[in-house]
């Protein structure tokens, strides 16, 4: 399910339906937000703000695994797990992880890499455990 969006988010939806994760950037302060919003959330200016491609590699901050939901849509999807993801980029996004083992237990640090599934109104930006990432860039948060 894609939300309402305004014109900074239809940006970013768009974008993301054809497999590409934007990142909002402050051209003021350099500060990169996600989500995207009407100004910079850094130093509030509404002029400054830019795309930039974001390379889709970061960490896990938070995890959670979802086992119910009010959704009609979800409930073939449960359970399910939602992460924030710390982006080497330096923003940080909230997307769900996919590919999880049932006996994973997550925790802060871990790996992760933007992927793609197809949902019904195109491609959508989700995340994978990747433990070879960390390895060839230098670990998390690196």
């Amino acid at each position: 399910m894609t939300p309402a969006a305004d014109e900074a988010a239809r940006t970013w939806w768009d974008a993301a339906r054809a497999g590409t994760l934007l990142l909002q950037r402050c051209t003021r302060c350099e500060t990169l937000q996600q989500p995207p919003g009407p100004l910079c959330r850094s130093c509030g200016s509404p002029d400054d703000l830019d795309w930039t491609d974001g390379d889709g590699h970061g960490h896990v901050v938070a995890a959670t695994r979802v086992h119910t939901t009010t959704y009609p849509h979800l409930k073939d999807a449960l359970p399910y797990w939602v992460a924030v993801i710390a982006l080497r980029d330096g923003a940080r996004i909230v997307s769900n992880l996919v590919a999880v083992p049932d006996d994973t237990t997550l925790a802060d640090g871990q790996c992760a890499s933007l992927t793609f599934v197809q949902g019904p109104n195109g491609a959508l930006p989700v995340f994978r455990l990747d433990p070879a990432d960390c390895g060839a860039r230098g670990g998390a948060g690196a």
